[in-house]
């Protein structure tokens, strides 16, 4: 696995281990985008392509109040 040259002789942090590709699992994602505002969740989808991905998921959306999404 190649590293950013930023992050050279740092030591791999807290997530590094997870599922063994340094991702959260799905459902773990999912739970915490479950607690996020609107914006908050358009924002955290820009992170990377996995965060994107459960953003787009239909499963996030079926509990959320659009009442008070603005």
């Amino acid at each position: 696995m190649r590293r950013r040259a930023a992050d050279r002789g740092r030591a791999p942090g807290p997530l590094s281990s997870v599922s063994g590709s340094g991702r959260l699992p799905e459902e773990i994602l999912l739970q915490i985008f479950q607690y996020l505002p609107l914006l908050d969740r358009a924002f955290a989808s820009q992170v990377c392509r996995g965060w994107n991905q459960t953003f787009h998921m239909p499963e996030l959306w079926r509990c959320f109040d659009w009442s008070t999404a603005l």
